[in-house]
């Protein structure tokens, strides 16, 4: 009977605390459906539902975060929707204003301005307004010629002056419909990819941390210890970086139907204007070039182990900072290297924990279960006794840099209650929580009790729980990382 109620708790514990994460998934998927758009047009001029008596002859926007240049854009569309010509954009007095000359004919009638831009981290936003040019305007018709600069400035403090320029509500929502950073399929593209990531960290540190503590201290046979376990490890990591190369390319269509619509993703102007003239573009280039030299790595590592895991920890390193640079730590104003470093290292230590147990459970666990069943204890005893450390190591290098990260984007503890950012990352911290218990449990309960076959046998029972738990918690942070910051807002 007692056996019987043991067999019990343990099929219930896994059950329940899936179904805790899955309640806690449900919660920030509703949550994501009120996100808004990270950047706001802060002033214009000429302003918002502005009648003007002067013509103007530039438009200047000024928006709550920076841009960038290269993949934004400005539209004035006339009356009847007719296009107006424009000059070349260009940005004010910073990053944040960005300037158009009024090079078309003008008429009195109601005008249009559709706008986009893309922050640091690669969210376009997009909005449009609506001003007027009364009849009898001075200086309607084609230009004579550009403005000058010190006029242009001018008569746009003159018209801001004139009208209150502050958006108070800005259309910045994506038309429904409209593909955007915020959409499931972007976020599914995102969550692909942070697994590939924490497996290619994984694979590292498993084959440097966790398998020579196993080879020093490991009694069963050689095959067991080295032979196959290395081999599935290698095949885990090759997997892991050619997955991340696939979710680069799809995050990269992703990105340019994002910013460019879903007619010109493909247009080679467009990809080289994102690849080439953003800070999204060159974290891509350096996410592309680490999954290609961790495939180098893990593919020297049948020959030149030594090099191998140089090459393979070189490419984990660049692979965090990518991840760091193309996303909200990359546009926070002033403390951008603090965000990137605390974001990068966030990355690592993700992957030396779930990424590293993923490898565990893959390449590790499954050779150890193929042992006699008078050796399997004991094997798993070990491998879990070389793991524990680093995972121990790694969860405490999280929840510091989450810390950081939590201050640099929340700006206040209240924010986590009252904004959108904060509740979603609220439902990560829990999951994360439940990670950690399971990891506990693992560590306190199961990794004590591996004396036999059995034993090994629950561990692999609980490691499975342990990974259903963490691949909510990349679910959810492949929505936060689209969900704007109070500090986005407050800008």
């Amino acid at each position: 009977m007692i056996r019987e109620r043991a067999a019990v708790s343990r099929v219930r514990t896994p059950i329940l605390v899936v179904a805790a994460a899955l309640l806690a998934l449900a919660g920030v998927l509703s949550i994501a459906s009120l996100a808004q758009a990270h950047g706001a047009l802060r002033r214009s001029a000429p302003a918002s539902g502005a009648t003007l008596t002067v013509a103007p002859r530039e438009l200047r926007l000024t928006f709550t975060e920076a841009s960038e240049l290269a993949v934004s854009r400005i539209e004035l569309l006339g009356p009847g929707d007719a296009a107006v010509g424009l000059g070349p954009l260009r940005y004010g007095d910073s990053t944040t204003v960005l300037v158009a000359d009024i090079t078309g004919a003008l008429e009195a009638g109601t005008y249009s301005v559709a706008w986009q831009i893309v922050g640091r981290d690669g969210h376009p936003v997009r909005g449009r307004y609506r001003f007027t040019i009364a009849a009898g305007a001075t200086g309607l018709g084609a230009p004579a010629a550009p403005p000058a600069r010190t006029d242009s400035v001018a008569a746009a403090e003159t018209q801001a002056a004139t009208h209150p320029a502050e958006h108070p509500e800005p259309e910045t929502a994506p038309a429904a419909g409209q593909f955007d950073a915020g959409s499931p399929l972007y976020a599914a593209v995102r969550w692909l990819g942070f697994a590939a990531m924490l497996g290619v960290i994984g694979t590292v540190g498993f084959g440097v941390w966790v398998l020579p503590s196993v080879h020093r201290r490991l009694t069963v046979p050689a095959p067991v210890a080295e032979g196959e376990v290395f081999h599935r490890m290698r095949t885990v990591g090759m997997l892991a970086a050619a997955t991340l190369l696939l979710a680069a390319g799809l995050r990269l269509v992703a990105q340019s139907v994002a910013t460019n619509g879903a007619a010109a993703a493909f247009d080679s102007g467009g990809l080289a204007a994102i690849v080439g003239g953003t800070l999204w573009g060159t974290a891509w280039k350096v996410q592309v070039a680490a999954a290609l030299l961790a495939l180098a790595g893990f593919w020297l590592l049948s020959r030149r182990r030594a090099a191998g895991w140089l090459i393979g920890t070189a490419a984990a390193v660049a692979i965090a900072v990518s991840a760091a640079l193309s996303g909200h730590a990359a546009g926070v104003p002033g403390r951008a290297g603090l965000a990137v470093a605390a974001d990068a290292v966030h990355v690592l230590a993700a992957g030396g924990w779930l990424g590293t147990l993923l490898v565990l459970a893959a390449a590790g666990l499954p050779v150890v279960l193929h042992a006699s069943p008078r050796d399997r204890g004991g094997a798993a005893a070990v491998m879990a006794g070389a793991f524990s450390p680093l995972a121990l190591t790694c969860a405490a290098v999280l929840a510091l840099t989450g810390v950081v990260s939590g201050w640099l984007h929340l700006g206040s503890l209240g924010a986590l209650g009252s904004s959108t950012y904060g509740r979603t990352l609220l439902v990560k911290l829990a999951l994360v929580a439940l990670v950690a218990g399971a990891g506990a449990y693992n560590w306190r309960r199961v990794r004590p009790a591996l004396v036999d076959a059995e034993g090994a046998e629950r561990l692999r029972r609980s490691v499975r729980v342990e990974l259903a738990i963490g691949v909510l918690v990349l679910v959810v942070t492949a929505v936060l990382v689209a969900t704007p910051t109070p500090m986005d807002v407050l800008r």
